[in-house]
């Protein structure tokens, strides 16, 4: 089997060095700089759980039947429980409400228009 080569490391210069030891050197434009985009992970995904709640809580792979195999295999197939997703955070609000609130605009527009 031949020899695994790895790259050289890379050297700092003695210059660059010394100037990133230096207090409120390059660290503190830096983060100025890039204030805003530093929290780009901060935003919370909003996932559906698809593996019911026993497996889940297991963590354990699930196979999404109803009753998937794991809770069948186990004997607690009637326990087997998925978790439901409330419609109005994927989809935004209804549309009888976004028909109204459309209507309610309309009649206010007309309202300042005739003022």
């Amino acid at each position: 089997m031949p020899p695994i080569a790895f790259p050289p490391p890379k050297i700092e210069s003695s210059d660059d060095a010394a100037f990133n030891l230096l207090p409120g050197g390059d660290d503190s434009e830096s983060q100025a700089a890039s204030g805003p985009n530093r929290n780009f992970r901060s935003k919370k995904r909003n996932r559906v759980m698809q593996s019911c709640v026993a497996c889940h809580s297991q963590k354990r792979k699930c196979d999404r039947k109803r009753p998937c195999t794991r809770c069948t295999e186990h004997g607690i197939a009637g326990q087997c429980v998925y978790q439901l997703e409330d419609p109005a955070v994927r989809y935004g609000p209804d549309q009888d409400e976004l028909f109204r609130l459309r209507g309610r605009v309309r009649e206010l527009e007309h309202t300042v228009r005739v003022l």
